[in-house]
């Protein structure tokens, strides 16, 4: 850096040359290397988003598995091991849940 009353070509080319570091430094995504101008947006790179969106489907997706297994699980307690709701024991079973949800 100097300080001068004119401009010159050399002076031009070294503010060319620290805003490209200074982007290259702020706009560098970790995984990939590469420029990315949604960091400097967004904070986050496409890359990052994407792996996180992809996360995010997967342990939705476990959730509703492990959703439909208790599901499962509830319908064959109530219905009993010949698939016919047993007397007297829907209405307790029932509370029972009914407690353990609340």
């Amino acid at each position: 850096m100097r300080l001068s009353n004119s401009v010159e070509l050399r002076d031009v080319e070294e503010a060319s040359r620290l805003h490209q570091e200074a982007l290259k430094q702020s706009a560098t995504d970790p995984t990939s290397g590469t420029i990315n101008l949604d960091i400097i947006t967004t904070g986050q790179s496409e890359g990052y988003r994407k792996r996180r969106e992809d996360v995010k489907k997967a342990f939705k997706a476990l959730l509703q598995k492990r959703q439909k297994v208790q599901d499962a699980q509830l319908h064959q307690d109530v219905d009993g091991p010949q698939g016919e709701l047993r007397p007297g024991e829907t209405n307790t079973f029932a509370r029972g849940q009914t407690r353990i949800l609340n």
